[in-house]
């Protein structure tokens, strides 16, 4: 969902640079910007202006709309990604992870911990394997509430 949104929120900055540059604005890449870090009240707000616009003396330069485009890319693109990362679980093989299921295992020495390739990188579950005691056990890792703060180690 995060992803999705990103992706929208993306799409809606970009057709603004590209928009605004072409009807003359004075300053596109700030519209982009604009629309970018506030898209819920930016983007109306640029729809209601965007035939009021007045035009620059001069057209801005070409250089203004790429960069503009970088900015908005590295924007949405960063927010999106560092929320998409607090949302995953953690991995099989993170040490928060190992060291509840050293708990679980009464401190008995794990190696290799994996995820199984069946599992999903983004899923609510993951599914895991390592090695115990010179045999495999399985595990899951999964979302202890909703909210997404802490998670739990199910030994399989």
């Amino acid at each position: 969902m995060t992803l999705l949104i990103g992706l929208v929120v993306l799409a809606c900055a970009v057709w603004v640079l590209f928009d605004s540059y072409k009807k003359g604005a004075r300053n596109p890449a700030g519209w982009a910007v604009f629309v970018a870090v506030i898209w819920f009240i930016a983007l109306p707000y640029y729809l209601y202006k965007r035939n009021k616009l007045e035009p620059a003396e001069q057209q801005p330069a070409a250089s203004n709309r790429w960069i503009g485009l970088v900015a908005v890319v590295v924007l949405v693109g960063g927010f999106t990604f560092n929320t998409m990362n607090k949302e995953a679980l953690p991995a099989c093989d993170t040490p928060e992870v190992v060291e509840v299921l050293s708990k679980l295992l009464n401190g008995m020495v794990i190696a290799n911990p994996a995820q199984r390739p069946e599992s999903e990188d983004f899923g609510a579950v993951r599914l895991c394997n390592a090695t115990v005691a010179e045999r495999i056990q399985p595990y899951r890792v999964s979302w202890y509430s909703n909210d997404k703060v802490q998670f739990i180690v199910h030994l399989e």
